[in-house]
């Protein structure tokens, strides 16, 4: 299951914050620098496995939100 995630301009903040690279993150979390890049621009579908990684090696506290679809309109 993929996540979409909206999170990515506190993901910025806080490698901004902690002044790491994404080649900082990379070798913190075990991801390759192109999937941190891209969680970090918002380009990706996130895996929940991977985006703990991510939030755990910057210290941020992962929610997860459920929200009820739309109707589909004919």
């Amino acid at each position: 299951m993929a996540i979409q995630l909206y999170g990515n301009e506190l993901i910025k903040g806080a490698m901004a914050e902690q002044e790491l690279t994404v080649a900082d993150v990379a070798e913190i979390t075990g991801l390759s620098p192109t999937t941190i890049s891209f969680v970090r621009n918002g380009k990706e579908n996130v895996k929940l496995p991977t985006l703990k990684k991510i939030a755990d090696a910057l210290d941020l506290q992962l929610i997860v939100r459920f929200e009820k679809r739309e109707a589909a309109r004919a």
